[in-house]
């Protein structure tokens, strides 16, 4: 009876540990890497006469780091007020862009057409990026709802891979693999890359190589982002989902502490000859 009642207990400690940082704003400052900042350069360092493009390449399974990684990235865009085009090679990942987009184009007054795109879902990956590889806008030709790029004002003096200034593939999954082998190769466009965070060890060796400029490392990075866009003490989804994952970890590691302290002190006392 005791057990289950501390089971009960466990749990309801775990619950108030995930819920706090949403019901008091408490958030917990992250501590910035090297490759948020990275990225962070990068997108200032783009032209103005320069488009970003945004790889969306997830589903519902990883919106917990994706979704605030495209958050972040967009937040930055739209604030700086660089030019970017949302697509996708996996079909509700532009979605979920367009969603995020129109709630935070409200936000910093970024109408669409004139800041940013959605190129949409786009079949035939390794065709696509060929084609764009030779001719960005003949090969996408209109956006999701089938208007011509040529009625776009976001899409003035953009053509050639030339143009382009920056690629962040978001992804659970290796696109950026061909990203990088039929179009950022070839055309000499600068990667990054916003994987969830298992992925991150495959991404390093391609960061060394200068094959990429920068990665958000899952829910860490797009609180890393946050903290350069907003400050470390901001409110943004990212921090905040990431310390109530941060106070999750602090109860876990208290309660090992606490178990193995209590632990202890009872194997003292039968040592001694005293009743546990």
């Amino acid at each position: 009876m005791l057990q289950d009642r501390t089971r009960h207990v466990l749990y309801l400690l775990l619950a108030a540990a995930i819920a706090l940082p949403f019901f008091t704003g408490t958030v917990i400052p992250p501590t910035v890497g090297p490759e948020a900042k990275a990225l962070y350069k990068a997108v200032e360092a783009v032209p103005n006469n320069k488009i970003v493009i945004l790889s969306l390449e997830y589903e519902a399974g990883t919106l917990g780091e994706n979704l605030p990684q495209t958050r972040a990235l967009m937040n930055h865009l739209m604030k700086s007020g660089k030019r970017f085009a949302i697509m996708g090679f996996e079909p509700i990942g532009p979605v979920y862009g367009q969603i995020e987009a129109d709630e935070l184009a409200a936000k910093w007054h970024r109408p669409y057409g004139k800041y940013w795109v959605n190129w949409g879902y786009r079949t035939a990956y390794v065709q696509t990026l060929k084609a764009m590889a030779k001719d960005v806008a003949a090969a996408i030709r209109t956006d999701h709802r089938g208007v011509p790029l040529s009625k776009l004002p976001v899409m003035r003096g953009i053509h050639s891979p030339k143009d382009v200034g920056l690629v962040i593939d978001i992804t659970p999954s290796t696109y950026y693999e061909a990203w990088m082998a039929f179009f950022t190769g070839p055309a000499k466009v600068k990667m990054a890359v916003a994987p969830t965070a298992v992925m991150v060890s495959d991404i390093f060796p391609y960061l060394d190589s200068g094959q990429m400029v920068g990665m958000l490392k899952g829910l860490a990075g797009a609180a890393q982002y946050e903290a350069l866009v907003f400050g470390r003490t901001s409110r943004e989804r990212g921090i905040t989902w990431m310390t109530s994952v941060s106070m999750t970890h602090i109860l876990i590691i208290a309660l090992i502490i606490l178990g193995n302290a209590t632990e202890i002190i009872t194997r003292r006392r039968k040592a001694v000859g005293g009743t546990a």
